[in-house]
């Protein structure tokens, strides 16, 4: 199991574990579970930022979208999402040759990926409800984690590999131009 996707049953069970406390407690669930949610967040937050390695560029936004494309993928990167979507663009991207990883985490949103022909592509992938899509091949369903690598992922130059978790969202893996 990779460091997202235990992240991701462990946020899981946090969730689950916060209704049911607030249904316990006689149905206030917000009144307790939103405290709950931002100290975890923050907790998580902390903890990235201090506890571990640094892998490349980070970044955090609680609510908002990011589209990353061109000179912005050209090294390893990783991004944390509360609320909204991921737009990854490798078509006019300018990748060193060997291996290039992204991890992309968020709770809420939708996950694009544009990837040419001449990219060789890794992904793993997971979520509690999720449709993912690869090159418009259905994949995964509730909590179906995905791995999925393309034929040429061994003998290309360039290689993306890609680790996602989303708690609720879609996941799209498309063709860009070369």
């Amino acid at each position: 199991m990779s460091r997202t996707q235990l992240l991701f049953v462990l946020m899981t069970f946090l969730l689950i574990g916060i209704i049911v406390l607030g249904m316990a407690a006689g149905g206030t669930v917000w009144k307790l579970a939103c405290p709950a949610i931002l100290i975890a967040l923050g907790a998580v937050v902390l903890v990235r930022y201090f506890l571990a390695p640094e892998e490349g560029p980070w970044e955090f936004k609680l609510l908002g979208d990011v589209h990353l494309s061109g000179s912005a993928l050209a090294s390893d990167r990783e991004i944390w999402l509360g609320i909204g979507n991921i737009r990854l663009d490798l078509g006019d991207s300018e990748l060193p040759p060997g291996e290039t990883n992204y991890r992309l985490l968020g709770l809420v949103g939708d996950i694009e990926v544009r990837v040419p022909p001449d990219i060789g592509l890794s992904l793993d992938a997971s979520g509690l409800i999720n449709e993912i899509k690869i090159f418009n091949e259905k994949l995964g369903g509730i909590l179906a984690p995905v791995h999925y690598t393309t034929d040429n992922f061994e003998s290309t130059e360039r290689r993306v590999r890609i680790d996602a978790a989303h708690l609720v969202g879609d996941l799209k893996v498309r063709r860009a131009s070369a």
